[in-house]
């Protein structure tokens, strides 16, 4: 691993510690609403934008509370795309250091891509509506994660021990290790913020075609091979859509031209 690659998975490690530690506190402290997977001001409170969205579709009613915070959130990610993904969700990266890959090895440059997502979604926010509460909560990954962290603090706290700090972590590696390509094809939270980041304006990868050793016709393509998202930068039609990227630099970092820039479109 190339000290560039470091750096960055530090500085993601960082960002993803820091919103962690923001949740423990809110947790500790009693902020908020008291749910675990919310922080909130008065009638104001920040929610997942897809547990947003199933809320409203297993009641069947708008949530007020939540829709100003939702709307920030899809402007964050009009203009700069998946970037939670990258930054704030821990299970890319924890998947990546602890399983040493996210996906399969690349077909011809590609990695599989999020085409049954949508579907997911959709299944996601249908199943909502007729349960008549939001299921994928109960299994989401970024959910299981801040459960145990909760159950950690009950535990620490106030001596209160359950079987959610088995549970849950079980579920996590199932997830996590057996469930290879969950964030590319089956993470609803992924397909919605990829919808939102269609017409995304800052941090989009670009490559200086005039460094670029592919371009000049060496064998690299390192850039592909890095990118969790099978997107190759190199081609005019890239085998991955710039909406998926999560603007972890995994592709920047190992680069050995500098050739790759997240600049505004």
């Amino acid at each position: 691993m190339s000290k560039k690659t470091q750096q960055v998975r530090y500085m993601r490690l960082f960002s993803m510690a820091l919103v962690l530690l923001v949740i423990f506190l809110g947790a500790s402290c009693r902020w908020g609403t008291g749910s675990f997977s919310t922080i909130g001001w008065d009638r104001l409170y920040l929610i997942c934008p897809l547990g947003y969205l199933e809320a409203m579709a297993s009641s069947k009613s708008w949530l007020l509370g939540a829709a100003v915070p939702f709307m920030l959130i899809a402007f964050i990610s009009l203009l700069a795309g998946r970037i939670f993904c990258g930054w704030v969700c821990p299970v890319p990266l924890t998947r990546k250091l602890l399983v040493n890959r996210l996906d399969d090895k690349p077909e011809n440059g590609c990695k599989p891509q999020a085409k049954g997502s949508l579907t997911v979604l959709g299944l996601t926010l249908g199943s909502a509506a007729v349960f008549g509460f939001p299921v994928f909560c109960l299994i989401c990954p970024i959910g299981l994660s801040l459960a145990t962290l909760i159950a950690i603090i009950r535990l620490v706290g106030v001596n209160e021990p359950s079987f959610d700090l088995v549970i849950f972590p079980i579920l996590l590696v199932v997830e996590l290790v057996v469930l290879r390509h969950w964030c590319g094809r089956f993470c609803p939270v992924g397909a919605l913020l990829s919808l939102l980041a269609r017409g995304q304006r800052l941090f989009v990868p670009r490559i200086d075609k005039e460094k670029c050793l592919s371009v000049q016709g060496k064998t690299c393509g390192q850039c592909a091979q890095s990118c969790p998202a099978g997107i190759d930068l190199r081609a005019e039609n890239s085998c991955g859509e710039l909406a998926v990227c999560t603007k972890c630099r995994e592709c920047a970092a190992v680069c050995p031209q500098n050739a790759i820039n997240f600049l505004r479109r």
